[in-house]
């Protein structure tokens, strides 16, 4: 669906800072603005910046863009995204878009007061032709069935047909931190799997080592036993013939006495 351009009040423009793409071939412009959309964010998350810089952002932004030609807004939707994929998915799309030449924003709006499903809003040049390469690229990935459904524009604003009040939204740069945040946990938690199974294995060779040990020493201890005993038994066997051959000398002297 094509809407007007959005302007520098609007508050569905760069919505999605962290994870909008900019679709700006010049690449010191593109590094200048990603650089003032990073300050515009640390502001945004410090509770004590009373100016964000999102307006003045925002203006310079549209400016820009309007050197390239006349702007618009085309809403396409992707209802059926899978949100594991959306980082990869953003990615492979500013590659598409951005090797067709478009110039313009483009953010993944998970759901807003506006439009209550996820759609990707573009705002840029040539707004009809990005409309219909980002449809024919939702299709083609399955997040949409068709081109017609796609860039259906038989939509009214939900917020018309909606009480505002039971209306959310829902921000894709919170999905992906979330995601990021659940990926960093899963990797300490391999982490701590790996380390335990490092330490059961260390646990399972002291184990090893340690019966070895006591075996070779049971085994040296019955030697040493049996060593003994037969040493004593040679002792007494030797003892019982040094008596008997004393007892023999005392008889032979008794005998001779007589």
């Amino acid at each position: 669906m094509i809407q007007s351009a959005r302007s520098s009040d609007s508050r569905s423009l760069l919505r999605e800072a962290e994870s909008a793409i900019l679709l700006i071939e010049e690449l010191n412009i593109k590094s200048w603005f990603e650089k003032a959309i990073e300050k515009m964010i640390d502001k945004r998350n410090d509770p004590e910046a009373v100016f964000t810089g999102a307006k003045e952002l925002k203006t310079n932004l549209l400016a820009y863009l309007s050197q390239n030609g006349e702007l618009a807004t085309a809403n396409v939707w992707c209802r059926k995204i899978i949100y594991s994929e959306i980082r990869e998915f953003l990615r492979e799309l500013e590659e598409h878009m951005q090797n067709k030449g478009f110039v313009g924003v483009l953010e993944l709006h998970l759901q807003d007061r506006e439009i209550n499903s996820p759609h990707i809003q573009y705002v840029g040049t040539n707004a009809e032709l990005a409309e219909k390469e980002i449809a024919n690229f939702i299709v083609k990935k399955g997040y949409e069935d068709s081109l017609e459904s796609a860039i259906n524009s038989n939509h009214t604003p939900d917020y018309l047909t909606q009480d505002a009040k039971n209306l959310r939204i829902k921000k894709t740069d919170d999905e992906l931190e979330q995601q990021e945040k659940y990926q960093e946990q899963q990797k300490y938690i391999e982490e701590i799997k790996s380390n335990i199974k490092e330490g059961l294995a260390k646990i399972s060779s002291l184990r090893s080592e340690f019966l070895e040990i006591f075996k070779d020493n049971f085994k040296l201890n019955v030697r040493e036993r049996r060593e003994k005993k037969e040493v004593k038994l040679e002792q007494r066997e030797k003892n019982t013939q040094d008596a008997l051959k004393e007892w023999e000398e005392k008889a032979k002297v008794r005998k001779n006495r007589r």
